[in-house]
């Protein structure tokens, strides 16, 4: 029991964290989405503001006011009683500033014409007065694009404080944007809104911290129990007793996560039997294809349609008499590394190591239809490994090397054979006999590959070959033709 309660405050606290998490990022991301929706909302009221003054302007008449004696004209105060009469009439938003600019010669300068601020307060812009706009503002917005524009975002100036504007544009009787109606507020409402949603955010959270907790503790309680048979479970699994089983005692969350389990050990059962039988000489994907049908023939042996792959180092016997175990051993496993990759990575099986000859089989324990076209690929590949590797140890100053290849098809026996001690997956038959003759005879032939009939027969379509001979092999009565592989067909699909 003390071992379930630590795993119940831990479960409690885990699960109450998660709700909580979980709570704040969506409590905070709400309150980030609705400070643009607020900002919109504020600046589409400036923005109208702005607007119903701009359609309300002549144009024309506002055009000729920038000339100068015309700040006393009917004209002049016309405009200035209409901005302060719908910064009255508006009641949405507290309108600080209200004034219509016009452009000067210099695209980012413009200068005011009328402002609603009265003449005697220190914050009146007299007719004439400039103004310089980064690119960003909102008048030459407004200006550029023909439409009514808002702040986005607050900004603070120094000489008024934090403000948003919107600005609209005035256009004269042809069309053409003469000036433009400019409208500033203080986001004291935007502020005020904040400090609210800030409020309701902390309230929200303190009841999601409670409701999280007084769940967490519910739920953990109701876990801990049939728990301690999974922890029993995974510490026998853990010991090695991959048949362990938990008892599945209903059919909630609960009973299917035991019955996970279950699954779960006997997927671990036949990965490890997949190490052990399978790991260190067929691809993932033809192991994955025998372990789908643990029950196959597979086990007891079969016998089936293979094409067997042998290839050898010319030599090494020689050479390895020269050099030190270490460097031996070194050169060999490098060399087999590359051998094994190739032969995994077109779907074949390694079916053993003879000293520094291997013995790869393609289409055991499962074909895939093109066994003997992959074992030709294959080979070239190995040839071209061969070579690289060959480059790489004599720029190093060490001994170079070449290998024979020999491939043959045709019907063997397949299976593990052994004993409980050591089983061992493999092919025999007449087919892998003529194979490692073929090898044998790359020395004789002074060639790099060599296939049987039965194998060029499948392959003529996608790798270049001349027959070499009709000759017999040991262990043969009977000639057979012998090819040499010169190349893969360009173009030839994979």
């Amino acid at each position: 029991m003390k071992r379930s309660g630590k795993f119940r405050d831990r479960l409690c606290l885990w699960f109450g964290g998660v709700i909580a998490t979980a709570t704040i990022l969506g409590i905070w991301l709400s309150y980030l989405a609705s400070m643009p929706l607020l900002m919109k909302e504020f600046g589409g009221q400036l923005k109208s503001v702005a607007a119903g003054v701009a359609t309300e302007i002549d144009g024309d008449v506002f055009a000729a006011l920038k000339g100068e004696g015309h700040q006393a004209s009917p004209a002049y105060y016309e405009i200035k009683a209409l901005l302060r009469r719908h910064v009255e009439a508006n009641t949405h938003v507290q309108v600080k500033f209200a004034y219509t600019m016009a452009p000067t010669d210099d695209p980012h300068v413009w200068q005011y014409v009328v402002d609603a601020t009265g003449e005697s307060s220190p914050e009146f812009s007299p007719r004439g007065s400039t103004e310089s706009f980064v690119t960003d503002d909102v008048v030459l917005d407004a200006a550029r694009l023909g439409i009514p524009v808002a702040d986005e975002e607050i900004r603070t100036y120094p000489q008024w404080g934090p403000l948003l504007a919107a600005a609209a544009p005035i256009r004269n009787s042809a069309g053409d944007v003469v000036g433009v109606v400019g409208i500033d507020a203080p986001p004291s409402s935007v502020v005020a809104l904040r400090r609210t949603l800030r409020f309701t955010a902390i309230i929200c959270l303190a009841l999601a911290a409670g409701v999280a907790l007084a769940a967490s503790a519910l739920v953990a309680w109701q876990v801990t129990k049939p728990l301690d048979a999974l922890i029993t479970a995974t510490h026998a699994v853990g010991a090695g007793n991959l048949r362990y089983r938990v008892e599945v005692t209903s059919r909630d969350e609960l009973g299917q996560l035991a019955e996970a389990f279950n699954a779960m050990t006997e997927g671990l059962r036949q990965r490890e039997l997949y190490k052990q039988q399978f790991g260190r000489y067929v691809s993932r994907q033809i192991a994955e294809k025998v372990l789908a049908d643990p029950d196959t023939i597979f086990w007891k042996g079969e016998r089936r349609r293979a094409t067997i792959l042998f290839s050898d180092i010319r030599g090494f016997t020689a050479m390895s008499s020269r050099l030190d175990p270490e460097v031996v051993v070194a050169r060999l496993n490098e060399y087999l590394g590359e051998m094994i990759d190739i032969i995994f990575e077109h779907d074949g099986t390694l079916d053993k190591f003879i000293g520094d000859a291997v013995m790869a089989v393609f289409g055991a324990p499962v074909s895939l239809g093109n066994d003997e076209e992959r074992a030709v690929r294959a080979a070239v590949a190995m040839q071209e490994a061969a070579s690289r590797l060959r480059a790489r140890w004599e720029a190093s100053g060490a001994e170079g090397f070449r290998i024979g290849i020999g491939i043959n098809t045709g019907e063997v026996i397949v299976g593990n054979m052994g004993s409980e001690r050591r089983l061992e997956y493999t092919a025999i038959g007449d087919p892998v006999n003529v194979a490692s003759r073929l090898e044998a005879l790359t020395k004789e032939y002074a060639t790099s590959i060599l296939i049987s009939e039965a194998t060029y027969q499948a392959v003529a379509h996608i790798a270049e070959c001349c027959l070499v001979d009709c000759t017999t092999v040991r262990g043969r009565e009977a000639p057979i033709r012998i090819y040499e592989v010169l190349r893969i067909r360009d173009g030839a699909a994979t």
